[in-house]
């Protein structure tokens, strides 16, 4: 903290909570929150529109559906373990409105007292080292991420194989192709030598 003296004599420092930052990271977590589940739901949905079915790139993929579901599980779960009065994001006041599947900050004096009577809890739900909702969220990403990098390497040997395949299907033909060249050729060779005859 660095205090620059107007003048001389007594002056009265007040140190307090930056409610005002501090609801600005929530904010953020929040709006971090909608735009993956955003993702996840528009790359995963099946839609019918007037007879026609629009399916998302990854509609196929029951595990990207499954991540959206351990996603928001896991942010709607208590944090165990927590000794403070804040362990799940309805005690900030933030929940889903209604059928909505975003997150909302839906009890505004609630999530104020906490950030300004409780921001070591808060801080704690959010950023406690063994089991704040950070590490769960991270040990959930790198759960996911491990998963992909087996299904790339899955798939990458699945198109690798297919590509074998392809080239050996190719390959084939060529050689059926000449085969049925050389006959056509013979044929040719044969009627011609009859017609002399």
């Amino acid at each position: 903290l660095n205090v620059t003296l107007a003048s001389v004599g007594t002056q009265t420092l007040t140190v307090g909570n930056d409610v005002t930052a501090m609801r600005r990271k929530v904010d953020a977590f929040v709006s971090a929150y909608n735009s993956v589940q955003a993702y996840l739901d528009d790359q995963t949905k099946v839609s019918n529109a007037n007879g026609k079915v629009t399916a998302g790139d990854l509609s196929a993929m029951r595990e990207v559906q499954e991540w959206a579901r351990d996603l928001r599980q896991q942010v709607f779960s208590s944090v165990s373990g927590l000794s403070e009065a804040i362990t799940k994001l309805d005690d900030l006041g933030i929940g889903f409105s209604g059928l909505a599947t975003d997150l909302k900050v839906l009890d505004e004096t609630k999530l104020t007292r906490a950030l300004s009577e409780r921001p070591s809890d808060v801080q704690s739900f959010f950023q406690a080292p063994a089991n704040g909702l950070a590490v769960k969220l991270g040990q959930l990403l790198e759960r996911v991420t491990g998963a992909n990098d087996a299904s790339q390497k899955r798939l990458t040997s699945t198109n690798t194989d297919l590509a074998r395949q392809i080239a050996d299907l190719e390959r084939r033909v060529a050689q059926q192709k000449q085969v049925l060249t050389d006959s056509f050729v013979a044929m040719e060779s044969a009627q011609a030598k009859l017609q002399q005859q």
